[in-house]
């Protein structure tokens, strides 16, 4: 499942079907995440905000309270348990 505006490589997704097919144990597969400009993307989900984030979403009182719908990198774990390069 992905956005639209993704784009995969036929390499990708064929290393990730692979991976799926030979190995039971696992449950997901994903590819690295990368903006435009080849940077790994490292946050790579957000919180749904509250009504009260999301009305002050970028303006000065979501600075001062340091509104945040990203999550912090200490929630996700960055080992790579597997790898396929």
């Amino acid at each position: 499942m992905a956005n639209p505006d993704i784009y995969f490589d036929e390499d990708s997704l064929n290393e990730m079907i692979c991976t799926i097919k030979k190995n039971q144990n696992i449950g997901i597969v994903s590819a690295v995440q990368k903006t435009i400009s080849n940077k790994e993307i490292l946050d790579k989900a957000w919180k749904i905000p509250s009504d009260f984030e999301y009305i002050f979403s970028d303006t000065k009182i979501s600075r001062i309270l340091k509104l945040n719908s990203r999550y912090s990198l200490k929630h996700f774990n960055q080992r790579d348990p597997l790898s396929i390069k």
